[in-house]
């Protein structure tokens, strides 16, 4: 990482926000403090996937976890530093209440190591002395969220560090934006946007961990308030919305046509994204778009020269941030040839600083859907993910197995995204699956997660599917990765009980231009590629009898006719063509279906354990060597 005086803020970027350096800094998530409708929230959803109903506040780096307060773990290749994860038990909670449309929460656990008053380094809000004084509690703006409501739920604290002199709740609130009248450009609040860093006046020692307030010093920003300003305090942000396809395009063509080089570039999109990453990830993702692989690369080592540890752990924490961390880490996998000492050995140092995990967000039971990311040999990407329906067991293992061989340092062709457990809840309690069929809960065919949810603000609900009902959270986190990342392929891994129908299977192409030469070869393909796995995992040793190999009814379909709703393969296999920018081409889809819904530890038989290892290895085999297209041994 470059020195605190090369910093975001230091280079003086015009679009430069610059980050937090200190550890410690601290993360407060805003959202309503009662249900919001389903359609308020609806604007945000497309990027941060999932709704927002409570308040959480987290400490980033050695205070907590930041947003998404859990403890993770950084998985590797061998050899390669890891970044450190606070220990668990760190993050903080403000307050947490059920959200609208979703029932995915956040996990804080417990309050800060203690709360006093002092003198506060800073003297105003902004980001601006964020390199060189204390780290400061900052919010970001969940829909719905007001400066008094900010306010409401920060002043626990000080009436823990000072019960008889607190400020009052509009005390706090006129000075929240007084301490950040330049930053938002008070009365305009043109800034004032749903995903927005704001600081607020609680500062964090970040030797111990304890929170700093100052009652003497909010009301003296409270006493410089204009009461013309009053009405501002119950203003709520404004909604994200996803751009067109057109502007986007022209908007990136823009920027690169402004900043010239690699660094200022880099600068300026790190500013943008530390400032509001929810804003920013789909542009930053078309920019290196553009770049391509080797102007990308050296784009992105910028970005990350001047990004500390601490704030790419902030980037992890949202989805948002965590996408562009997921490309620069590509990008930074693959160098050009001629690098010199120094710009190697920054590589390995930014690569060595990033978390290859993240979670993607906490089910309602408070157990989080991991994400692990492995670089490939290309840019070229896959998701492979298991867990749809948590009586099958079995499947979870198969990609469990796939995790050990990859975290091993295998290095694949494809970029990998591996989500072990989409649904850890009913995984935990091997359900299938509740009310809502968990893999036919998609949004309907050739449309984007953000058209979901305006056909369900219609109705009053958050994202719906085609049958009406609301997108289940995992499923939201699904899409919301999916329209992130845009892999070109993904396995789905199952398992079903009746032994005749195991296998690889696939679901045709589709366009929005209808059937073309180009969806009847890629659907050709797509069939022979799913036969191919077939045979080399039942060579393995593995149970494939649904393809029927060696007929003359081969067959790469697990359904005879399709069920209601739409499944993965019936929504990854289709493109996404609607002018914005979450638009996408169609995927391959491979569905690998286990023989027997349960784990090898099930089975109690020695020679039938031995058989079953030897299966769920063949499928781990086919998915690693042919569909990820890993170098073999």
């Amino acid at each position: 990482m470059r020195s605190k005086s090369a910093s975001f803020a230091d280079r003086k970027s015009p679009a430069a926000a610059p980050p937090h350096r200190a550890s410690g800094a601290s993360i407060l998530q805003l959202k309503r403090t009662e249900p919001l409708p389903a359609s308020a929230g609806g604007d945000l959803a497309p990027r941060f996937g999932h709704d927002f109903g409570g308040v959480h506040v987290h400490a980033e780096g050695e205070a907590a976890l930041g947003m998404q307060g859990i403890p993770v773990r950084a998985f590797v290749p061998s050899g390669r530093p890891v970044l450190q994860r606070v220990p668990a038990g760190k993050a903080r909670e403000v307050m947490g209440t059920k959200a609208a449309a979703s029932n995915i929460l956040l996990a804080p656990e417990g309050p800060p190591a203690g709360v006093r008053v002092d003198l506060l380094a800073h003297v105003r809000g902004g980001l601006e002395t964020d390199n060189s004084l204390r780290p400061r509690v900052s919010a970001i703006l969940g829909p719905g969220a007001t400066i008094r409501g900010i306010a409401a739920q920060i002043r626990p604290y000080f009436l823990t560090a000072a019960p008889a002199n607190a400020p009052t709740v509009d005390e706090l609130a006129q000075a929240i934006l007084v301490y950040n009248q330049e930053y938002l450009a008070v009365p305009l609040l043109d800034r004032f946007r749903v995903g927005l860093r704001l600081p607020l006046p609680i500062e964090i020692d970040a030797a111990n961990g304890d929170w700093i307030v100052q009652p003497a010093y909010v009301r003296g920003w409270a006493g410089s308030f204009d009461p013309a300003w009053k009405p501002l305090l119950d203003q709520a942000p404004q909604a994200l919305k996803v751009a067109t396809a057109v502007d986007q395009e022209i908007a990136a063509d823009a920027f690169l046509a402004d900043k010239k080089t690699p660094l200022a570039r880099g600068i300026a999109l790190g500013a943008r994204l530390l400032t509001n990453a929810f804003e920013t990830d789909q542009f930053a993702l078309r920019v290196f778009d553009k770049l391509g692989d080797t102007a990308g690369f050296y784009v992105a080592l910028e970005l990350m020269s001047f990004t500390a540890p601490h704030q790419a752990e902030l980037f992890s924490s949202q989805g948002a941030g965590m996408a562009v961390l997921w490309r620069v880490m590509t990008l930074l996998s693959l160098p050009p040839a001629g690098l010199n000492k120094d710009q190697e050995a920054q590589r390995k140092s930014v690569l060595g600083m990033l978390p290859t995990e993240t979670v993607l967000g906490v089910t309602a039971e408070k157990r989080p859907v991991q994400a692990f990311f492995f670089p490939g040999t290309s840019s070229e990407r896959a998701l492979i993910l298991s867990g749809v329906h948590g009586s099958e067991q079995s499947g979870v293992e198969v990609v469990e197995l796939l995790l050990d061989e990859l975290r091993k340092g295998v290095r694949p062709h494809y970029t990998t995204i591996v989500i072990p457990k989409l649904f850890p809840d009913n995984y935990e309690r091997k359900l299938r699956e509740g009310s809502t069929e968990t893999n036919r809960n998609l949004p309907a065919k050739g449309t984007s997660l953000d058209t979901a949810r305006a056909e369900g603000a219609k109705k009053g609900k958050g994202p719906i599917d085609v049958l009406g009902k609301e997108l289940l959270p995992e499923n939201i986190l699904l899409a919301q990765l999916i329209e992130r990342f845009r892999p070109s392929r993904v396995a789905s891994v199952h398992a079903t009980w009746d032994l005749k129908k195991p296998g690889v299977f696939t679901d045709p192409h589709k366009s929005s231009k209808g059937e073309t030469e180009a969806t009847k070869a890629a659907s050709k393909a797509d069939r022979e590629f799913a036969l191919k796995m077939a045979r080399e995992a039942q060579e393995g040793g593995a149970n494939v009898a649904g393809n029927k190999l060696g007929s003359n009814d081969e067959n790469v379909g697990f359904y005879q006719k399709d069920p209601p709703g739409v499944s993965l393969g019936g929504y990854g296999p289709h493109d996404v063509t609607e002018g914005k920018a979450t638009d996408r081409p169609a995927m391959t889809v491979i569905t690998m279906e286990v023989g027997g819904n349960e784990r090898s530890s099930e089975v109690k038989d020695a020679k039938k354990l031995a058989a079953r290892k030897t299966e769920l290895r063949a499928l781990r085999d086919v998915l690693l060597f042919l569909f990820l297209k890993a170098p073999r041994p």
